[in-house]
């Protein structure tokens, strides 16, 4: 299994059960808060595209973000529950070697998308 960069004292993949679970100190408990967070989210992404089907070709975009918003706060909240929680299962120093981006989502810092063209 590759690892981040610098992080040699993170979990490998040291044995594979049947179920595709990693028996490695934190392995298992990482996949199921991975596994937990894709499934809530799709939950969340299937209802998203549902609301957008159902507001046909040409939707009023307040109206269609504003029917969107709490499904995209949702969203948001499961990204930042799994951090919590996988934070938890971390040791201070695993957790000192993940990138920013992974210990903060959805928080981009200054041209983390790239410059707007005007």
């Amino acid at each position: 299994m590759p690892q981040l960069a610098g992080s040699s004292d993170l979990p490998t993949q040291s044995s594979h059960s049947p179920q595709g679970f990693w028996h490695c100190g934190t392995g298992v408990q990482g996949l199921t808060i991975r596994d937990s967070l894709d499934a809530k989210n799709k939950l969340v992404s299937d209802e998203v595209k549902s609301v957008i089907e159902k507001a046909g070709a040409n939707p009023d975009p307040g109206a269609l973000f504003g029917a969107l918003r709490p499904k995209l706060d949702e969203g948001r909240a499961n990204a930042q529950k799994a951090v919590a929680e996988a934070k938890g299962i971390l040791t201070a120093e695993q957790w000192a070697k993940l990138p920013e981006r992974i210990k903060n989502p959805g928080q981009q810092g200054p041209g983390a998308r790239g410059p707007r063209s005007q």
